[in-house]
C-alpha cells in the first residue's frame, strides 16, 4: 500500500536539521512584482507568493503550461483529457473564473461566462519564470481575482550581446516540442524573438467504460481523438532614448488545436481551435530619481472555433477583441516608503457564436464589457515592521445590445491591509486581510439560460503566517480563510446561473525549500476545507494535496543531477458523479550538463502508471517519458 503524502507535513521541518549559519536571508533570492506591483525581494513580500524559476521549468520538462503548477501550494489543476485539453485552475479553493492569468502584463481574456480562455497559453519552453500570488488580489488587479494571480514572464532580451537559445523535447504519444529564439542588446536597443511548435497524438480523452455506463448512458467513445498541436511566436523591441525615456513594442501570437471526443461515435470528433494575439506599445519615463511612470496601450484578440467532423451545421465560433490602457506610477518617498498608483481601462467586445442559434436571434450578437479603475498602494519598512496597504475602485458595465435587457453597472471598492514583523533576522510573522469581488458575466446575465437578477459575489479573505529564512532556503506556514457571499455558480438541474448565499474555505499551506551542497528539497502541502452553505465539499477540490521534490547534483562542477518528485492529492467530488479517488504520482528525472551551453535531461512521469482521474469520465496519461536537449549560447 502506497504511503500517503499527508505525512509530508511532518517532514517539512527536515530543513531545520541543516547546520544553521550566522547568515541572514540569502542575497540571491528572486525579485517579484506581483504582490504589490512594485519590485521586491521575495523575503520582503507580505502576501503568499511562490516563484517558479527558469531552472524549475527546465527540470520539469513540461510540455503543457498547467503541468508547471501541479503540486504548488494552494494550487489545484483539473483537465478534460491529456495534452491540449482545456485546463481549469483553482487557487485556495476559488473557482477558475475567480483568478487572473497575466502573460507579460496582459491579462488572459475571458469568454461570455467569465471562463479563462487558456487554450493558447505560451509554451513552457518560452517562459522565463512564473510568479503565483495566492489569495484575494482584487485591490491590486480588479474584478475576479479573489483566488489569486498567475503571472507569466516570457523570455526577454538580456542586457548583453545577442544570444541564441533553443530547446527540443521528444516523448510519449509521439510528442515533439521545440522552441528557438535570440535576444540581447545592440547599442541602446534591446530585442527578443522566439518561436515554438508542439505536436502530439495525445490520449483518448473519454473513458470508454464510463461513457457507456454514465448517467446519460450509451455514449460511444472515440479512441482516435486526443491529438493536439500548438504554435507560438513572440517578438519585442525597445529603445533607450536617454534622459530616462524607454519606448517599445511587444507582440505575441499563440495558436493551438485539440481533437475533442464528443461521444457520438468512433468516427466523429470536434476540433477545438484557439488563436490569441497580444500587441503592446509601452513607454517608460523616469520623471525624477523618485518618480517613474509607464503607459501601456494593449490590443488583445482571441478566437475559438468548434468544428464537428460529421456535423458541419453544428460548427460555431466566438471571438473577442479587447483594448486596454494602463497608466502606472511608482514614487519612492524615501528608501523605506513607496507609493504606487495608476489608472486601468479596458473595453471588450465579443461574440458567443452559439447565442443566435440558441436564442433564435438573427445575425451577430455583440456583447460588451467595459471597465475603468483607479488604484493606489503604499508600502513601508520601519525597523522590524513592514506595512502594505492597497485600495482600488472599479466601475464595470456589461451589456448584450440585441436583447431588451438593460445594461448592468457595477461599482465596487476593494482593499488590502498587510503587516510583516521580523522577530529576528531569520523569523518573520505576516498577516493580511482583503476584500474582492466578481461581477456576473454577460452570458450569466443575458444568455439563453441567463439570470438578470444575479448579484456580484463578494469575498473576504484573511491570512497569517510565519516564515523562517536561512542561507540554504526557507520554511513557511500560512493559515488562510475566505468567505464568499452571493457566490455565482451554475445549477446543473436548471442550467441557470444563480447566487449561493455563502461559500467558505479555510486551511493551511506549508512549504519549504532547501538547497545546499548539491542537495535540493522542495516540499509543499495544503490542507483546506472548501464547502458550500450546506457543508458540501466543492467540486474538483481536494481537502489535502501537495508535493515533495528531492534531487542531488554531483560530479565535477555538479555536472550531473538525479531526482524524484511525488505529487499527492486526496479525494474530490464531481457533482452527481462518483467521488474521484485519491492519487499519488511518482516522477524520476536526471540531467547532464555537457558544457557551458548544452544540457540533456530525461524524465519519466507517473512512473508507477497510476490510474487516476482529474474529472470524472476523462482519461489521464499513464507512464510517460521525455528527453530534452537545451541550448543557451554563452
Amino acid at each position: 500500500m502506497k504511503p500517503r503524502l499527508s505525512m509530508l507535513a511532518a517532514a517539512l521541518p527536515f530543513v531545520f536539521t541543516a547546520p544553521l549559519q550566522a547568515q541572514s536571508v540569502a542575497s540571491m533570492e528572486p525579485v517579484v512584482v506581483t504582490a504589490t506591483r512594485v519590485e521586491q525581494s521575495l523575503s520582503e513580500v507580505i502576501p503568499s507568493v511562490t516563484v517558479i524559476s527558469r531552472e524549475d521549468i527546465e527540470r520539469s520538462q513540461a510540455v503543457a503550461f498547467e503541468d508547471l503548477l501541479v503540486g504548488q501550494p494552494g494550487v489545484e489543476i483539473s483537465r478534460y483529457g491529456g495534452l491540449g485539453a482545456q485546463p481549469a485552475f483553482f487557487l485556495r479553493g476559488q473557482d477558475s473564473n475567480s483568478l487572473a492569468i497575466y502573460v507579460d502584463g496582459v491579462r488572459i481574456q475571458t469568454d461570455g461566462y467569465g471562463s479563462l480562455q487558456t487554450g493558447a497559453l505560451p509554451s513552457p519552453q518560452l517562459i522565463d519564470h512564473i510568479e503565483i500570488l495566492r489569495g484575494n488580489a482584487s485591490s491590486l488587479y480588479g474584478e475576479a481575482v479573489t483566488g489569486g494571480v498567475i503571472d507569466i514572464h516570457t523570455k526577454a532580451g538580456n542586457g548583453g550581446e545577442p544570444k541564441f537559445y533553443a530547446t527540443a523535447t521528444m516523448g510519449s504519444q509521439n510528442t515533439i516540442d521545440a522552441s528557438a529564439g535570440v535576444g540581447g542588446r545592440v547599442g541602446d536597443t534591446k530585442f527578443n524573438v522566439n518561436i515554438s511548435s508542439m505536436n502530439t497524438d495525445g490520449i483518448a480523452p473519454i473513458n470508454a467504460a464510463q461513457a457507456l455506463a454514465g448517467p446519460y448512458g450509451g455514449y460511444v467513445a472515440n479512441p482516435n481523438a486526443g491529438g493536439s498541436q500548438a504554435r507560438s511566436a513572440n517578438a519585442s523591441v525597445s529603445h533607450d532614448f536617454g534622459r530616462g525615456l524607454e519606448m517599445g513594442v511587444q507582440e505575441s501570437y499563440s495558436y493551438s488545436n485539440y481533437q475533442y471526443d464528443d461521444m457520438s461515435g468512433p468516427t466523429n470528433y470536434s476540433l477545438n481551435t484557439y488563436n490569441q494575439n497580444n500587441l503592446t506599445l509601452f513607454s517608460k519615463y523616469r520623471i525624477s530619481s523618485e518618480w517613474s511612470t509607464q503607459l501601456d496601450l494593449i490590443n488583445s484578440t482571441f478566437s475559438y472555433q468548434n468544428s464537428e467532423s460529421l456535423s458541419p451545421s453544428s460548427n460555431y465560433a466566438n471571438t473577442s477583441d479587447t483594448d486596454i490602457v494602463k497608466w502606472s506610477n511608482i514614487y519612492k518617498i524615501d528608501p523605506q516608503k513607496t507609493l504606487n498608483f495608476g489608472l486601468d481601462y479596458a473595453s471588450q467586445s465579443f461574440n458567443d457564436g452559439a447565442t443566435p442559434a440558441y436564442q433564435g436571434l438573427p445575425g451577430t450578437i455583440l456583447e460588451t464589457r467595459s471597465s475603468s479603475a483607479a488604484y493606489v498602494g503604499f508600502g513601508q519598512r520601519w525597523n522590524a515592521w513592514e506595512f502594505q496597504a492597497n485600495i482600488r475602485h472599479d466601475d464595470l458595465r456589461v451589456n448584450q445590445a440585441v436583447t431588451e435587457n438593460a445594461a448592468q453597472d457595477f461599482s465596487v471598492n476593494t482593499g488590502l491591509l498587510g503587516f510583516g514583523y521580523w522577530l529576528n533576522d531569520k523569523f518573520k510573522l505576516t498577516a493580511a486581510t482583503s476584500t474582492g469581488f466578481r461581477a456576473p458575466a454577460v452570458l450569466e446575465l443575458y444568455g439563453q439560460y441567463g439570470n438578470t437578477s444575479l448579484l456580484p459575489q463578494t469575498t473576504y479573505s484573511n491570512e497569517a503566517g510565519i516564515e523562517f529564512f536561512e542561507s540554504w532556503g526557507n520554511v513557511r506556514a500560512v493559515r488562510f480563510s475566505s468567505r464568499t457571499i452571493n457566490y455565482i455558480t451554475y445549477n446543473p438541474d436548471t442550467y441557470i446561473s444563480e447566487n449561493v448565499a455563502l461559500v467558505n474555505n479555510q486551511g493551511w499551506e506549508l512549504s519549504s525549500q532547501y538547497s545546499q551542497d548539491g542537495l535540493r528539497v522542495v516540499a509543499a502541502y495544503t490542507f483546506q476545507d472548501p464547502i458550500d452553505q450546506n457543508g458540501a465539499q466543492l467540486a474538483l477540490r481536494a481537502k489535502n494535496f501537495g508535493s515533495i521534490d528531492v534531487s542531488k547534483a554531483f560530479g565535477p562542477n555538479n555536472k550531473y543531477d538525479v531526482g524524484v518528485k511525488v505529487i499527492d492529492s486526496g479525494s474530490r467530488t464531481d457533482g452527481s458523479n462518483p467521488n474521484l479517488a485519491p492519487y499519488q504520482l511518482w516522477s524520476i528525472y536526471a540531467g547532464m550538463q555537457f558544457n557551458d551551453e548544452f544540457k540533456l535531461r530525461l524524465r519519466v512521469d507517473n512512473a508507477s502508471n497510476e490510474n487516476y482521474q482529474l474529472v470524472y469520465g476523462y482519461n489521464t496519461p499513464g507512464t510517460t517519458a521525455w528527453l530534452t536537449l537545451i541550448y543557451q549560447q554563452k
